[in-house]
């Protein structure tokens, strides 16, 4: 049985892989040189390597760590990638893109009420028409009067104060406040308008 020395082992195996085409990365020659030199007594010639072939091996070696690394973290990026996300981007795409829609009243005489938000539109026509009045027609929203007297405690962040303790209920789309206001309109025997426009504010 031939026995080989520990250089003439590391040699052999510089010498397979460059016989065989192998990828010999600098990293790897230098760790077999490390070994090479802390063998002693043995004279050795290592093969060089060419600067082409140390170049091939880097190139190589950069090539395989880019592809592993997206293996290596495709669990986490398939993972954070959830259909409730691309709705939630599509839903705020569609939001950004749709133009913001506000309320327009028009008195008989031509007048127009109108502010940069629906809610603020709604509050100033009833005040305009009579707090009181208004909240006698029982207009309902939520299960509750239109016009509460007090704060909203199911909503408190969702209410308009109108003055003498009473509050507006604006826990509805503009729509519905468009709906209440028709109502009002017509049980009121007020020959007034009410639409919805794009805002121009």
């Amino acid at each position: 049985m031939l026995t080989m020395t520990r250089n003439e082992e590391l040699t052999l195996l510089l010498e397979i892989m460059r016989k065989y085409d192998l990828p010999v990365s600098p990293i790897l020659e230098f760790a077999i040189r490390s070994k090479m030199d802390d063998s002693s007594g043995d004279d050795l010639i290592i093969p060089e390597v060419s600067s082409m072939e140390s170049d091939i091996g880097l190139v190589q070696s950069s090539e395989i760590s880019h592809i592993e690394k997206p293996f290596q973290y495709s669990n986490v990026m398939l993972e954070e990638k959830t259909e409730t996300d691309y709705r939630t981007r599509v839903s705020d795409t569609t939001r950004k893109n749709r133009k913001k829609t506000i309320l327009r009243v028009t008195r008989p005489d031509g007048s127009m009420i109108e502010d940069s938000k629906a809610t603020v539109t709604l509050a100033i026509t009833i005040q305009e028409i009579g707090v009181e009045r208004v909240r006698n027609l029982n207009l309902s929203l939520d299960g509750m009067n239109l016009i509460l007297i007090g704060e909203n405690t199911l909503y408190p962040s969702q209410q308009y104060y109108l003055g003498d303790g009473f509050y507006l209920n604006t826990h509805s789309s503009t729509d519905r406040k468009k709906y209440h206001l028709e109502k009002m309109f017509k049980a009121l025997g007020l020959d007034w308008k009410v639409e919805i426009v794009s805002s121009e504010w």
